[in-house]
């Protein structure tokens, strides 16, 4: 790692420059929010969901634009996002060793 002092200071300005690419993107987003009927009120109904912010909102938006979807569950599948717990805490189902999740994982990236 000593020969890489010389990269210091690119390493250092990385986060300043991510911050500011971040802050660029979301005042995009928030101008297309602002200018667009359709893309105002949708994500805007979407925030009342805890934990969904504008760019959330707008990224579901889209994607329910886009993706036609069956029904609610396909949606859910897609998107990885469910807000309700599937688990009382009071169970304790059995789970496959670590060993074996990973190589699942590592098989479905893969494929």
């Amino acid at each position: 790692m000593s020969n890489l002092s010389g990269f210091t200071a690119e390493l250092n300005a990385v986060p300043n420059k991510l911050d500011a690419l971040i802050a660029k993107i979301d005042s995009t987003i928030t101008a297309i929010a602002a200018h667009s009927p359709q893309h105002k009120e949708a994500p805007q109904r979407l925030q009342t969901i805890a934990g969904v912010g504008l760019v959330v909102g707008m990224a579901l938006t889209n994607t329910l634009e886009r993706v036609p979807f069956r029904n609610t569950d396909a949606f859910v599948a897609f998107t990885s996002f469910d807000p309700r717990a599937n688990d009382s805490g009071n169970k304790n189902r059995p789970q496959a060793p670590i060993q074996t999740r990973l190589r699942r994982v590592a098989a479905m990236w893969i494929i």
